[in-house]
């Protein structure tokens, strides 16, 4: 097992940097980072022609850095010295997050269609607890496993339009297999999220994320360099500006959040909300209509994500400090 220094101490963390009304809420933050970023996959489609996919990537943090940094900078001052401490974690969890898993997604998302990648997207919570067992022999609850498998089988209704046979003319090509790969880093992050230090939620998105630039500009100056353009639509800014602001900066502090509170194998069932919200958002902004197999789905999203958080195991006790701690629920 891997040591990263100081691990965060969730009962010292509980109301940092939170609203009193959302701090212990996980089953509030989680389904709003999913609605977020069920739009992130949308706008990441969209731009797909006009904006190569690590230019995108440097574009997001870059904004969402002036954004966060505009806001937290006297909470990088105030944690600086715990962040010095905790600064290998800290390399790990920008570089996985920022850079490796968003330059993944939107390679693949150029050379995939929307309805692929969120198909793909249903087997997270699955990598995230065979990811879980592998680093940290965490072992899934029999209502976490069942949960699992219920809200997958109700995603996949949404997804093939109540039509499971879709699923025999699924074919990869080298998109999916960029999500798929994305999927593993993310896994790997949500984990790694119970070794970060305890700092501000500000002082800790701002430091990964300046982490995570530090690969990711010249790999889009690289891009741009190549032969690679880009074309600046209004519908290209605007669904720049909501990946930048709604999918990275409040999406990942919620989601941060919420698996300090529960864990990564509790937080994991609730990826299958953003097919949910995906048809939603297609009703909405589409004008498609809701049809019998969404209500079906979607119920079954919801028996699944509730069943998988019955019988939570006893929390642990916070680590001391340069132990892995670890959240309760795991």
């Amino acid at each position: 097992m891997i040591r990263y220094g100081n691990t965060i101490n969730v009962k010292q963390d509980v109301n940092k940097g939170w609203s009193p009304l959302i701090a212990n809420q996980p089953y509030v933050l989680l389904p709003l980072t999913m609605f977020l970023w069920s739009g992130n996959w949308v706008a990441g489609r969209y731009v797909a022609g006009d904006i190569p996919p690590v230019t995108l990537t440097a574009i997001r943090w870059v904004l969402a850095f002036l954004i966060l940094l505009a806001i937290g900078r006297r909470h990088i001052r105030q944690d600086l010295p715990a962040l010095k401490a905790s600064w290998k974690i800290m390399v790990v969890l920008g570089v996985l997050s920022i850079g490796a898993y968003n330059i993944c997604v939107y390679i693949g998302l150029s050379m995939t269609t929307v309805i692929n990648g969120t198909l793909l997207s249903s087997t997270f919570p699955i990598t995230i607890a065979i990811t879980a067992y592998v680093v940290y022999r965490d072992r899934l609850t029999m209502p976490q496993a069942i949960g699992i498998l219920v809200a997958t089988c109700g995603a996949l209704v949404v997804m093939t339009r109540g039509d499971l046979g879709v699923l025999a003319t699924f074919r990869f090509n080298a998109g999916d297999v960029w999500i798929m790969i994305s999927q593993v880093i993310w896994s790997l992050y949500t984990i790694y999220l119970r070794e970060r230090p305890a700092v501000h939620p500000m002082s800790f998105q701002i430091s990964a994320i300046a982490v995570g630039l530090v690969p990711l500009v010249p790999a889009a100056a690289l891009e741009l360099a190549f032969g690679s353009g880009i074309r600046f639509t209004p519908g290209g800014i605007a669904a720049s500006l909501y990946i930048a602001v709604f999918a990275a900066v409040i999406a990942y502090l919620c989601f941060n959040r919420a698996v300090a509170l529960i864990g990564a194998n509790r937080a994991g069932p609730f990826f299958h909300l953003v097919p949910v919200f995906a048809s939603l958002l297609a009703v909405v902004v589409l004008g498609e209509r809701i049809e019998l197999y969404h209500l079906v789905g979607w119920t079954i999203i919801i028996a699944g994500i509730v069943v998988a958080q019955v019988g939570r195991r006893p929390a642990r006790k916070s680590a001391p400090t340069g132990t892995p701690g670890t959240p309760p629920g795991q």
